[in-house]
């Protein structure tokens, strides 16, 4: 993303148009980029004020406000490696020097100081702070950036850091919907599919929608974009809010200028499922935990369970929802409710209302504060099992033991893989 000073923007019938670059720009990147591989190995500080007194100059000559060779140098900069510049922990030379600074004037303390630890006065000076973001030194990658990859992933960022002040966001695409909610499952995205014949609309919520952790949700959102614009045919239109009362539509589409991507989704995150299998070989309960679950649509939700428990008696499937509003909780229990088999819902107590006893939302929510509690989904699993099961109970249940002691060993279900339900 880039920082908002970087972006160059107009509003036209209220569209929001953005500085894009295109193919005919390409010699523009290619300049700014002979500029910045003499920055290699200069300090950060250095580097940032030698790209802003060249590539202002530069970017004029090509018709750009230097606002575009400053996001250009800030998109470029994320593939750079920053490294300590100092043969000796400057950490531990601190230690050194405050240390002798308590007792000792601060030119005394230095020069002991370079004595301990065998250094030259100087040296003490200069790599004191060399830790330090403006004092690391900038290595170029090894494999130079193309003008062409310059542009593109500039008019990307420009996408992504505006979706970071969305309300309202709608897409269109044609192609593999399964992988897309995988993605929006991955990133904890707001996420609603309506069926239109060959082709979805997926209806998002923005980061200006949600109440808590709005810029780790817009991050979120930012990652999702890649994997959308990775599919053949796509469109996207955005509410944006620039100013507390003032917004405009972005709208973009497969054959505009950040039409390229190939981003392919990366794995779901397991962290929990990972501990909760930790819980269960501990306890040696006879549950399983399984990981490849499959995507389940009800109507305009989609839903990607992140994992589900399984045993003789059944199997639950385990979704976990860190942002959501009220109308998509809704949509949630309700499709938990339809679902062909036993589903739970874990969702951030934050975005939960009140629990209402005798409820379907009192049966299929967990809510969670922080960190879920693996013993608390042993609960809610069996507790979902027993109000789904129209059979006799399971003996005994897992809900009669709280949720921060083990369950004993008589309350499992036995492990064992139930067929894969297919959407």
């Amino acid at each position: 993303m880039l920082p908002k000073s970087a972006l160059e923007l107009r509003i036209v019938d209220g569209k929001l148009i953005p500085t894009w670059l295109t193919e005919a720009d390409e010699p523009f990147s290619a300049d700014v980029l002979d500029v910045l591989r003499e920055l290699d190995g200069r300090s950060a500080l250095e580097a940032n004020a030698t790209a802003r007194a060249l590539l202002a100059p530069i970017a004029r000559r090509h018709g750009f406000s230097p606002r575009v060779a400053d996001a250009l140098w800030t998109v470029e900069g994320r593939r750079w490696e920053s490294r300590i510049d100092a043969p000796i922990d400057p950490e531990l030379l601190r230690d050194v020097v405050f240390e002798l600074a308590a007792k000792l004037p601060h030119e005394h303390a230095i020069r002991e100081a370079a004595q301990r630890v065998g250094i030259a006065e100087d040296a003490v000076r200069l790599w004191l702070f060399a830790d330090r973001k403006n004092r690391r030194v900038l290595v170029a990658p090894k494999e130079p950036t193309t003008a062409k990859d310059l542009v593109l992933r500039y008019n990307l960022a420009v996408a992504q850091t505006l979706l970071l002040r969305a309300m309202d966001v709608e897409a269109t695409v044609c192609g593999d919907v399964e992988r897309i909610a995988t993605v929006a499952k991955r990133e904890g995205l707001i996420a609603s599919f309506v069926p239109l014949g060959d082709a979805t609309r997926i209806e998002l919520s923005g980061p200006m929608a949600i109440l808590h952790e709005t810029s780790k949700y817009g991050r979120g959102l930012a990652r999702f974009v890649p994997a959308l614009v990775a599919t053949k045919r796509w469109s996207l239109r955005a509410r944006i809010f620039l100013e507390a009362e003032q917004a405009a539509w972005l709208e973009l589409d497969s054959k505009g200028p950040i039409g390229f991507a190939q981003t392919l989704p990366g794995s779901l995150d397991g962290r929990i499922a990972r501990m909760l299998a930790r819980v269960l070989k501990k306890t040696r309960s006879g549950l399983a935990i399984e990981l490849d679950t499959p995507v389940l649509r009800i109507d305009d939700v989609v839903i990607v369970p992140d994992f589900a428990l399984v045993g003789e008696r059944g199997r639950v499937l385990v979704d976990v929802i860190p942002f959501a509003t009220e109308e998509f909780l809704a949509r949630k229990v309700e499709a938990a409710r339809r679902a062909p088999l036993p589903m739970l819902l874990c969702v951030d107590a934050r975005y939960v209302p009140p629990p209402k006893p005798n409820t379907p939302e009192d049966v299929v929510v967990l809510r969670y504060r922080g960190a879920i509690d693996p013993f608390a989904i042993l609960t809610a699993a069996d507790r979902v099992l027993l109000w789904s099961s129209s059979s006799m109970p399971l003996v005994p249940s897992v809900a009669s033991s709280s949720p921060s002691s083990p369950p004993s060993a008589s309350s499992t279900w036995v492990s064992a893989r139930a067929p894969p339900l297919c959407p």
